[in-house]
């Protein structure tokens, strides 16, 4: 089997992140199998145009900005040369619309869709273009497939007119090998709460750092905000109006291994984004024996076994958020058995399911189409 696949950005991008680790894990699975695997990606400083990752080719092409018209002529070139029994299109920013352009069957695989939350996310200009871009996919992929990680995102999708039939649920796994804990090693005495992921205005950190002096009023506690993202500054200067630096560390980008450390080393994960596909962070979190607080968001509340990995909180009640945190620090009993439930919640999501269930659903849709 030859299949293409689409996506903004591969996995050696900089800006990637999880949308970009979930479909590298199902080619990679799928390229396993000794089927023939291509990405089609932007190209980026210091890419080359052309690699080979996991087993994947990777052409690169086009920039950042304007990837989507580029896209078209990348692809083009490239079904000039091999013919593919599929294409995967992943729509996680501005949708490629590629059944305008392609003959074979397509899946496309989406994280989640922006809708009017993007205009929580960017300018207003950008944000309209983004939400109108949506509203064609009905249309545009009425007789392609969809793959969703979530329920949440399922429900949105068939909401949007797409018929249930066509959708299909496969969840995110993480990496067991290097998310894990060997045993309920001692945590510091110092509890430590940890946000992990882009800083974006649409990822809501600022709602922890607003709950963090309630939280102080009970609990000696710390937040380490791991990653970069442009909404940085924003959430110094507001670290610094409420004269929580001693109290608030930002760590920017750190290494993989680093980052297991800090997951490990955390009393509490909090994610408190406006909306999410899934929630990555919290299962590769709960792997490492760490239960989260997030946001009872789509995506977020199907990451998260609720009383059990973790607690889900009312989005953007900073005093429901700080009473979750409080709630699961201030009895030791209690918190032990979060970990026990996060550990137990981790154990069933795996990569090589998510590419089985893939690689499956592809042979099912190739099927029904011949």
């Amino acid at each position: 089997m030859k299949i293409l696949a689409l996506n903004w950005r591969d996995i050696k991008n900089p800006l990637a992140g999880g949308a970009e680790v979930h479909l590298h894990e199902i080619l990679k699975y799928i390229a396993k199998q000794g089927h023939l695997v291509t990405q089609i990606s932007t190209m980026f400083p210091g890419g080359a145009s052309e690699d080979f990752i996991d087993g994947i080719r990777v052409i690169r092409g086009g920039g950042e900005l304007y990837f989507n018209y580029a896209l078209y002529f990348l692809v083009k070139k490239e079904l000039a040369k091999n013919r593919y029994d599929i294409v995967i299109d992943d729509i996680n920013k501005i949708p490629f619309f590629s059944p305008l352009y392609v003959k074979t069957p397509v899946l496309a695989v989406i994280p989640h869709i922006f809708g009017k939350t993007i205009y929580n996310e960017v300018d207003p200009i950008s944000a309209t273009y983004v939400y109108f871009s949506e509203i064609p996919i009905k249309r545009v992929y009425k007789n392609s497939f969809f793959e969703v990680i979530s329920d949440s995102t399922r429900d949105d999708v068939i909401r949007r007119g797409i018929p249930g039939n066509k959708v299909k649920t496969i969840v995110c796994g993480i990496d067991h090998d290097t998310y894990n804990i060997t045993s309920y090693y001692k945590k510091p005495d110092k509890k430590t709460i940890v946000y992990v992921g882009r800083i974006k205005k649409y990822k809501s950190i600022q709602h922890i750092i607003l709950s963090l002096p309630k939280v102080l009023e009970k609990i000696n506690a710390n937040l380490i905000i791991v990653g970069e993202g442009d909404y940085k500054n924003a959430l110094k200067k507001l670290t610094t109006k409420l004269h929580l630096e001693k109290h608030i560390k930002f760590t920017g980008y750190v290494s993989q291994k680093e980052k297991v450390k800090i997951l490990r080393e955390a009393y509490i994960s909090v994610y408190p984004s406006l909306i999410e596909g899934w929630g990555l962070v919290n299962i590769e979190a709960n792997a490492c024996g760490t239960p989260v607080v997030a946001s009872n968001v789509p995506g977020l509340r199907d990451s998260v076994n609720n009383g059990e990995s973790g607690l889900l909180y009312e989005y953007g009640n900073i005093n429901d958020l700080a009473s979750k945190i409080v709630y699961m620090l201030e009895d030791d009993k209690r918190y032990t058995n979060f970990r026990r439930g996060a550990l137990k919640w981790a154990k069933q999501f795996k990569w090589e399911n998510t590419g089985k269930e893939t690689l499956a659903y592809i042979e099912q849709i190739l099927t029904e189409s011949a």
